[in-house]
């Protein structure tokens, strides 16, 4: 059987997705994210893995999407949110 690099899997399924994709870990710091988040910020994905979500996040973003990922991160659950109005899926 042969072994994979699960690390890889995620990443090369992460690239797949139309829209930005972030997983973070419970202080915000990102752990993974795929090809179309990494070029939203006009960076490289090994450049932002390790960094804090929040140093990324636009001023604009409504300050009540951050209280979100910050709810999300301290209760440790899913959530998925679309910013139509300003072009921010996350």
């Amino acid at each position: 059987m042969k072994k994979t690099n699960l690390k890889s899997d995620e990443n090369i399924l992460l690239d797949t997705l139309d829209r930005l994709a972030v997983l973070i870990d419970r202080d915000g710091k990102i752990i993974m994210l795929n090809k179309i988040a990494a070029d939203f910020t006009g960076q490289t994905k090994e450049f932002l893995i390790g960094k804090s979500l929040f140093d990324f996040i636009p001023k604009e973003f409504p300050k009540s999407r951050r209280k979100k990922i910050i709810s999300v991160i301290e209760k440790g659950e899913k959530y998925t949110f679309e910013e139509l109005e300003i072009g921010y899926h996350i």
